[in-house]
């Protein structure tokens, strides 16, 4: 059997509202996603048993973290994915290249989660809807359903709700981290007990590409940002030199961070911003990349 790959790439979030929060705890969201070209990678080929070899120059921050059905999201995803649709018996041989860092912002996991979901389900030739695999996406996280799209568009509820925006405008993303990883739910937390109230939802036919950039992001905002910033104050340094460079359309942190964003509209000026990051900043991780419309 050949090797099946997926790549599994960076989520960005254009801009975060918090607009609610339930009964049982989980907040409702308004997000913009994106997502670069490439990212990690997930390799799947056929095999007896389930197992997981993880590579990449992030590999060890997941060393901690077994190759068992409870520790690894790419394994429970395995697992969960046999399980749900009736192939108990199937077997992989799973490889993940951690390209991205971990609780960066970014949806490493979920993105990961979701290139195992696409690439298992090819070996396996099982044959389930868009709705069916994106239920056991959810189960397994907020971001993994929109991750297993992969393509702009606009998340809501608990994430449970997408809307595609295929006209979304053409861009390029620079990504930088100044080598720190933040708890989601640390952030969540101090959103909560902070005096900041609940963003309004903006209408869907907000989002085209005759705005521009500036113009589907003009009054959004990260909710995010501020309780990420005043847990990780290294987060303002980046957001300070990402807005100094040249010709940068946008810039905004993402997620509940550290990873940053400086979106462009054209490759050239992403790049030498991305050369310059690289020299300035060598303890930083950069990375350039263009928006994805395909997987």
């Amino acid at each position: 059997m050949p090797v099946i790959t997926e790549q599994a790439p960076a989520k960005l979030n254009l801009f975060l509202h918090i607009t609610g929060r339930r009964e049982d705890g989980y907040h409702l969201l308004q997000s913009l996603f994106a997502f670069s070209e490439k990212g990690d990678i997930i390799s799947v080929e056929a095999a007896r048993a389930l197992s997981l070899e993880i590579t990449g120059p992030f590999a060890s921050c997941l060393q901690d973290q077994k190759a068992g059905r409870d520790q690894n999201i790419v394994m429970k995803a395995a697992y969960l994915l046999r399980e749900r649709l009736g192939a108990p018996e199937m077997g992989a041989n799973i490889l993940l290249e951690k390209n991205l860092p971990v609780a960066s912002g970014i949806g490493g996991g979920s993105s990961d989660a979701a290139a195992a979901i696409r690439a298992l389900a090819k070996l396996w030739h099982i044959q389930a809807g868009e709705t069916e695999l994106a239920d056991i996406a959810l189960s397994l996280g907020a971001d993994v359903p929109a991750c297993l799209y992969a393509k702009p568009c606009l998340v809501e509820g608990i994430g449970e709700k997408i809307t595609p925006l295929p006209h979304f405008p053409q861009a390029w993303c620079l990504l930088a981290n100044p080598g720190i990883a933040v708890s989601t739910k640390a952030v969540f937390e101090n959103f909560a007990q902070s005096a900041c109230g609940f963003s309004p939802q903006r209408a869907v036919e907000n989002f085209s590409a005759a705005t521009g950039l500036k113009g589907i992001l003009q009054e959004t905002r990260n909710d995010l940002e501020i309780p990420a910033r005043s847990l990780e104050q290294d987060i303002d340094r980046v957001l300070d030199v990402l807005n100094s460079l040249n010709n940068a359309a946008f810039v905004r942190m993402s997620g509940s961070g550290a990873t940053c964003f400086a979106l462009f509209e054209d490759e050239e000026s992403m790049r030498r911003a991305g050369k310059y990051l690289k020299k300035s900043f060598p303890h930083w991780w950069i990375w350039p990349d263009k928006l994805a419309f395909t997987l």
